[in-house]
This record gives structure tokens, C-alpha cells and sequence, in this order.
């Protein structure tokens, strides 16, 4: 198993086994606090796993069992376990920023690439847009190629504020039985909705167009 698929395997532990843990346990008659003080412990695992098989810390399995412990210490002492439930906001909150902060202003050739960049660079360069020029060589050359990521990371980033603020309703609106299995369900939702309106925007941006290697220094 690669690096990536050791990453989405830990990722789905972490974010969506907890939802189908809770379930079974609520099955059995646990009460919703030690259901949910439970699988909290689930994200913790995925990161000591890590740690042991690669003698590294991974820094999102470190924020989200962090976010977890606190959670879990305040439900403890208030006796309320709709605080553990803030968690995916808290997530969802924490990658909005990392990636709009990505995207800000300052040096736009050889600052910082904007996250949404970095992250679809390994699937998509080398398939479809670097056939005509090499992606440092559009980002150095062409301003449509760095805006159409920067705006790329923007959508991203402010979709990812939007979930957190739904989840944050979620958690205390709602019964705590349907609030687990709508976080949960959130990951897929948010995922599908923000590629395809990112995909569209790209597409219509000109990412997949020749017009935007044409405005590239010539080779």
C-alpha cells in the first residue's frame, strides 16, 4: 500500500468509522456520552499508528485528536456530549484557514503555491494540462494559470467555513443520534459538491484550454 493510500485509509478511520462505531454501540445500549467519549478514541488510534510504522506524527491526526481529548475533557466535566460533536467544525474550520491562507497576496511567482494546487498537482499534471508546458513553468509564465488556482483554493477554502458553520449547527440543534450520522455524511456531501463546482469553475477558467499556455512565455 503507497503513501496515499495509507493516508486515505487512516483519513476514513479517523473521519467516517467513528459515525458507523457509535451506531453499534448505541445498539448495544450505551448511552450517547460513553458512545461518543468511545469513538473518540478512534482518531488517536489512526495517529499512534502512524507514529509506530513510520516514527512520524501526522500533523492532521495530531489537530483532530487534540480537538477530540478537549472535547471529550469538557464533556466530562459539564456532562454534555454535544461539545464532542464540535470536532468537525473545528476540522472543517481549521482546513477553510490553512487554505485561504494559502491563497493570499505577496510575491505571486515565487511565493507559496496555493493548497488546491499542491494537493491536485500528483493527479492532474502529467494527464491532461502538462501536454502543452510544465506546471512551474505555467505558474512562473502565465497569470491566468496562478489565478485560476489561487480562485481555486479560495472556493475551497470558504466551502470549508460554510460546512464547519452548518456541522456547529448541527451539533447543538439536533439530536445527538441524527448529529453523528449528519457529520458524517457532511464529508461526502461537502467532497462531491466542492468538485464539481470547482471542476466547472476550471473548466470555464480555461485550466484545460490551450488559451491559457498560449499566454505563457514561449519555450
Amino acid at each position: 500500500m503507497n503513501g496515499r493510500a495509507r493516508a486515505g485509509l487512516l483519513l476514513l478511520v479517523d473521519l467516517v468509522a467513528p459515525a458507523g462505531l457509535y451506531y453499534l454501540l448505541r445498539a448495544a445500549g450505551l448511552g450517547e456520552t460513553a458512545a461518543l467519549l468511545t469513538c473518540s478514541l478512534m482518531p488517536g488510534a489512526g495517529m499512534t499508528l502512524t507514529f509506530v510504522r513510520e516514527r512520524r506524527l501526522d500533523p492532521v491526526g495530531l489537530f483532530m485528536t487534540g480537538v477530540t481529548l478537549a472535547g471529550a475533557g469538557l464533556t466530562l466535566v459539564t456532562g454534555s456530549p454535544r461539545l464532542i460533536l464540535l470536532k468537525g467544525a473545528l476540522l472543517m474550520a481549521a482546513f477553510g484557514g490553512w487554505f485561504l491562507y494559502s491563497a493570499r497576496g505577496g510575491d505571486p511567482v515565487h511565493g507559496p503555491r496555493p493548497m488546491a494546487m499542491r494537493l491536485s498537482r500528483p493527479l492532474l499534471e502529467g494527464w491532461a494540462v502538462a501536454r502543452w508546458r510544465p506546471w512551474d513553468e505555467l505558474w512562473e509564465h502565465s497569470p491566468l494559470f496562478r489565478r485560476i488556482w489561487r480562485v481555486s483554493t479560495i472556493i475551497w477554502g470558504a466551502g470549508a467555513l460554510a460546512d464547519a458553520a452548518v456541522r456547529a449547527v448541527i451539533a447543538f440543534a439536533l439530536p445527538v443520534d441524527l448529529a453523528v450520522g449528519l457529520n458524517g455524511g457532511l464529508y461526502a456531501l461537502y467532497s462531491v459538491l466542492m468538485l464539481v463546482i470547482v471542476n466547472v469553475y476550471q473548466v470555464r477558467a480555461g485550466l484545460f484550454d490551450r488559451r491559457v499556455y498560449a499566454s505563457a512565455a514561449p519555450e
